[in-house]
């Protein structure tokens, strides 16, 4: 994997995959992924709070953030930042983690059910909702060069 610019790491360009780790309270870490869609926008997965601006410019030059996703109910914490800074992105999560995430980030908006990407994935990106989790956890399977890349919560 290849660092670039603002903590980026290239996971597969020609395929559109890049990875960030960030932490979210100082100790702790989490990966956010970022995936291209089949309709060319980007799908951010686990959206990483305190985002550098350069973090941000790096992320606008790789193309157009379409879909923000809360891979569980925990996920919340980059939600508000992400959705201020691309207000025309949809924002989706896990059935079981809207009611936690509503609750964590009451002026969010609409948040829908990985059902409503599933025309602009197109079997290249496959959002994979894990049965009877209490926070809602996901995984999301991304067809790369190599095989297919793994993002779970």
């Amino acid at each position: 994997m290849t660092p670039i610019n603002g903590g980026w790491t290239i996971i597969d360009a020609e395929a559109g995959v890049w990875m960030r780790e960030y932490s979210f309270d100082g100790r702790s870490t989490a990966n956010c992924l970022v995936a291209r869609m089949a309709d060319d926008n980007l799908l951010v997965i686990s959206p990483a709070c305190n985002m550098t601006d350069a973090a941000f410019e790096t992320l606008q030059r790789l193309g157009h953030v379409g879909a923000i996703v809360a891979n569980n109910g925990l996920h919340h914490l980059g939600l508000a930042e992400w959705t201020a800074r691309f207000p025309h992105a949809s924002v989706h999560a896990p059935g079981a983690a809207m009611v936690r995430l509503r609750d964590r980030s009451p002026t969010l908006g609409a948040i829908l059910p990985f059902e409503r990407l599933n025309g602009r994935l197109r079997g290249r990106i496959h959002l994979i909702e894990a049965p009877f989790t209490r926070c809602g956890e996901s995984v999301a399977i991304i067809r790369i060069r190599r095989g297919w890349a793994w993002f779970v919560s």
